[in-house]
């Protein structure tokens, strides 16, 4: 996968974790409201999200729909 799109990805999991933080909501709540588990929030959150080989970018899905629940 070409390093500026994990290099994106990986700011996007960055920016909504800074907006849950923000809004101060644990990963549950945004990951009941974006309807994924937690463990996928976890892995768009944290950087072994994106481009790892034991974590391919599949479990990245949820981005928009996390990013939309936790955002303003």
């Amino acid at each position: 996968m070409d390093e500026l799109v994990l290099t994106r990805r990986r700011q996007i999991g960055e920016n909504i974790r800074a907006a849950r933080r923000r809004a101060h909501l644990t990963q549950e709540e945004v990951a009941r409201r974006a309807g994924i588990e937690r463990h996928t929030l976890n892995r768009i959150e944290g950087r072994s999200c994106c481009g790892s080989p034991r974590h391919p970018h599949p479990h990245c899905r949820g981005h928009r729909r996390t990013a939309r629940t936790a955002g303003p």
